[in-house]
C-alpha cells in the first residue's frame, strides 16, 4: 500500500463508553470500562467527553502509567 492510500498511523484507540467525567479545572478525569475493567484517563481540561458518549480514545502506550491495584504502586 502506498503512503498516499495508507490511512494515517494512530496509537492504540478502541471505541469506549464514557462512564464518569470529572472536570478538575486544568484537567478532566474520565473513567471508562473495557472488558469488565475500569480505566481512568486524565485529559486536558478543555476536552469535553460526556457520560454515555462513545468517543474514540487514543493513547501512546509508551507514555502510559500502569498501577498495581493491590499494592497501589506504579508497575
Amino acid at each position: 500500500m502506498s503512503s498516499a492510500t495508507r490511512p494515517p498511523r494512530r496509537p492504540f484507540g478502541p471505541v469506549l463508553q464514557v462512564e464518569i467525567v470529572e472536570p478538575m479545572g486544568s484537567d478532566t478525569l474520565v473513567r471508562i470500562r473495557l472488558a469488565g475493567q475500569d480505566f481512568h484517563f486524565r485529559m486536558d481540561g478543555q476536552a469535553g467527553p460526556r457520560e454515555g458518549e462513545r468517543p474514540e480514545f487514543g493513547f501512546d502506550p509508551v507514555r502510559a502509567s500502569l498501577f498495581d491495584k493491590d499494592a497501589e504502586e506504579r508497575m
